[in-house]
Formats: structure tokens, C-alpha cells, sequence
């Protein structure tokens, strides 16, 4: 089982990255998981308007619904990082990719769209390498860092054992 972080700023593209992996290692065969940091203080959007969410709002602590293609699970609590990865990891994945929680330990790719973001590579751990968005091109020294996409889906095919 491998973990890889997508981190970056807000609309730096961390969840179009994201999308296109687990795109790439579903067509490969792959059980993908996700766990996404929501960093907003107004909580989730839980669909109200559905009948789980109505349960939930009416007070419970944990709503889950399932039915015979998915499920889908509410908790009145931070679930947290680590308990969210070892919940995945009960789940067999073969890949668990975290949006977010830039300051975790895991394998970085960190986006950048503009020059400002630079300050990521400054201050972040486990850095494996950078996808710029935006069109924005690193400066020299950053350079051996950056992978477009496609590039990008064949290392991780590569390197999946050791992450």
C-alpha cells in the first residue's frame, strides 16, 4: 500500500491532480483511497436535504447510509488524519491519496501555481516533487523537481513500492 500527499494552496489545482490519479490507478486495477482535509471552520456540506443528512442534522453522531453500491458515513467529530489512513488501511487499499494536511509526514507532491507558492518548498518535509499549474514555469534550481502529468503517472507506476 503506498500514500501520497497532494499539497498546495487554495485553486492550486490539488483536487484536478487528484482526480486524474485516481483515474490513472483505477484503470490499472487498483483500490484507491481518499482522504480530503477540509479546512473550513463552516463545516461540511453533509446534503441535508437527503434523509441520512436529516438524521444527522436532528442530532446523532454518526449517520452512515448504505446501499448496495456505497455507503457514506457522518461523524460529529474530527476524524483526523491518522485514524482516517488506518480506517483506509483496513480497507485493503492499494493507494491512499491525502488532499491536504500539508504538515503530515507522507510523500509530498506539491502543486504550485504561481511564484508566491514557492515557500512550500521551503517549509515542507518529504517533498517527492512539484506539478505547477496555472502555467507557471519554476525558477532553475526547482526544476529537476517538476513533472508534468503524464510524466507523473508513469513515476508513481514506477515508485509505488517505496512510498
Amino acid at each position: 500500500m503506498s500514500i501520497i500527499q497532494i499539497v498546495g494552496f487554495q485553486n492550486s489545482g490539488k483536487t484536478t491532480f487528484a482526480q486524474k490519479l485516481i483515474g490513472h490507478f483505477k484503470q490499472s486495477g487498483m483500490q484507491v483511497g481518499i482522504i480530503k482535509h477540509h479546512g473550513h471552520l463552516n463545516g461540511l456540506d453533509i446534503y441535508a436535504d437527503k434523509d441520512t443528512g436529516k438524521l444527522f442534522e436532528a442530532g446523532a453522531d454518526v449517520a452512515i447510509a448504505n446501499s448496495p453500491m456505497s455507503s457514506e458515513m457522518f461523524m460529529r467529530q474530527d476524524f483526523g488524519l491518522k485514524r482516517s489512513v488506518a480506517l483506509m488501511q483496513r480497507q485493503n487499499m492499494d493507494v491512499i491519496l491525502i488532499e491536504g494536511y500539508k504538515h503530515a509526514p507522507y510523500p509530498k507532491i506539491v502543486l504550485l501555481s504561481k511564484v508566491e507558492d514557492l515557500v512550500l518548498l521551503e517549509t515542507l518535509q518529504n517533498i517527492i516533487g512539484v506539478y505547477c499549474t496555472h502555467g507557471f514555469i519554476l525558477p532553475p534550481q526547482y526544476e529537476r523537481l517538476n513533472l508534468d502529468m503524464v510524466s507523473w503517472l508513469v513515476w508513481l507506476e514506477q515508485h509505488m513500492v517505496n512510498l
